[in-house]
């Protein structure tokens, strides 16, 4: 270790839960021929419902030719710029036209939340963020730029002021207070929209509340809408900060999405930010030298979603019935097994409270009833790894690899609906 900086200490001794259980259970996944006693993965956020859905039209669109064997702007190729621009001016912007001029494309959203620790914020600086959320974002902030997330804690139940998990004025400035009294420089807050593990989809008034505080407190504002497309609920409206121009009037107001999420390509490395500051356009551009998108990945994905027809008639209307099929077989199980389910309406989650099966009201009890669904090959995320101030809750993905996509007869369904059997297993122990 003394040959090592204290930066590639610190790199080393960082530890994230979410990344640290991932590690453990992706070499031992389930497969009913090769590895019939391997985990069930109801716990790492990739949705493969449409699997050969996207994994044809992909190989539709990769091409080679001698431009793709040299260099490019490692920031974005102006193709896929315009293309992007043009997708989400679409399917997000409700048509209002973007700037492909404002886009900066990344190796995925981490890299994105690393670039903007990077850019805005000092070491020990923080970023406030919106619990529970996906806490992998504090590796992703933290990492390289020591940057620190401050948790607001949303209602997990409906009160009188507040549905669950949403907030409100009053919640924002509590929380930035709490920040500020803890000795935290706050520079910037994060908005993810729909949320994980929740589901959750932000109201307008929600969207402007959060922009007025951030302009107020001059801080910046970041808006993750990764899960944007995947929207499936029957009744649900999703406002994208994209369609709202007063959101990102500022250089302090930023827009990021990606493809691992809402086209199921997590090992594509791809994700964008939108936004007005020349600042971080250049700083990132210079960034996305170290890990620039493949210029040949660029290209195909800019074919990919400049298919309308493709997009309109097969993809969409395919991932979001599948979507939502399994979110019902997989709820319908829960709920049958007494387990209360927060409604959802986007996302490949459902976040489900099992307390009812815990002796103690205790993060410790949590962390036990995780460890025996770990010994009986279930893989699921506690609320304890996704920052949750009330113990008890688990995040269930419901968009897993289950072995009969690859064939393409989705028989998921099936498949997905036997998996609860281990669950109920170690639950009946605890009964």
């Amino acid at each position: 270790m003394d040959s090592v900086s204290e930066r590639g200490r610190n790199t080393l001794n960082l530890m994230s839960f979410m990344n640290v259980q991932a590690a453990q259970v992706l070499p031992d996944i389930y497969n009913e021929q090769k590895n019939p006693k391997g985990f069930i993965n109801l716990g790492i956020a990739e949705n493969c419902t449409c699997e050969e859905v996207i994994c044809t039209k992909v190989q539709e669109c990769l091409t080679f030719n001698p431009a793709t064997q040299y260099y490019y702007p490692f920031g974005g190729k102006l193709n896929f710029r315009n293309a992007l621009a043009d997708f989400l001016s679409e399917r997000l912007a409700k048509g209002m036209e973007l700037d492909p001029k404002k886009i900066v494309v990344t190796s995925g959203v981490g890299a994105a939340f690393d670039m903007m620790a990077h850019m805005f914020a000092e070491r020990e600086d923080c970023f406030l963020v919106l619990a529970p959320f996906y806490s992998a974002i504090e590796y992703d902030v933290f990492l390289r730029s020591g940057v620190k997330l401050h948790h607001i804690h949303r209602p997990v139940h409906d009160t009188n002021k507040l549905r669950a998990f949403s907030f409100d004025e009053e919640l924002l400035e509590q929380g930035y207070q709490e920040a500020i009294d803890l000795g935290h420089k706050v520079k910037a807050i994060i908005v993810i929209n729909p949320g994980n593990p929740t589901g959750m989809i932000h109201t307008r008034l929600e969207l402007l509340t959060a922009s007025k505080f951030a302009q107020r407190h001059d801080i910046h504002i970041i808006y993750d809408e990764i899960y944007a497309l995947s929207v499936f609920g029957d009744d649900a409206e999703f406002i994208s900060a994209l369609s709202m121009p007063e959101l990102l009037t500022n250089d302090k107001s930023h827009f990021m999405w990606g493809f691992s999420k809402d086209f199921g390509i997590s090992g594509i490395r791809c994700g964008m930010v939108y936004t007005n500051s020349a600042e971080y356009l250049k700083g990132a551009n210079k960034l996305s030298y170290f890990g620039g998108v493949p210029s040949v990945i660029q290209d195909a994905l800019a074919r990919m979603i400049s298919d309308k027809a493709w997009l309109d008639d097969v993809y969409f209307p395919t991932n979001l019935q599948r979507l939502r099929e399994n979110h019902d077989v997989m709820e319908k199980g829960l709920t049958s097994l007494g387990i209360i389910c927060h409604p959802v309406k986007a996302g490949f989650f459902i976040y489900a409270n099992f307390s009812k099966y815990m002796k103690e009201q205790t993060t410790a009890e949590e962390l036990k009833l995780f460890n025996e669904f770990k010994a009986a090959k279930v893989y699921l995320i506690p609320g304890t790894g996704l920052k949750s101030k009330e113990v008890g809750w688990f995040r269930v993905t419901f968009t897993n690899k289950q072995e009969a996509v690859a064939r393409g007869d989705f028989t998921q369904i099936r498949i997905l609906g036997s998996r609860l059997d281990r669950i109920e297993a170690v639950l009946k122990q605890r009964s």
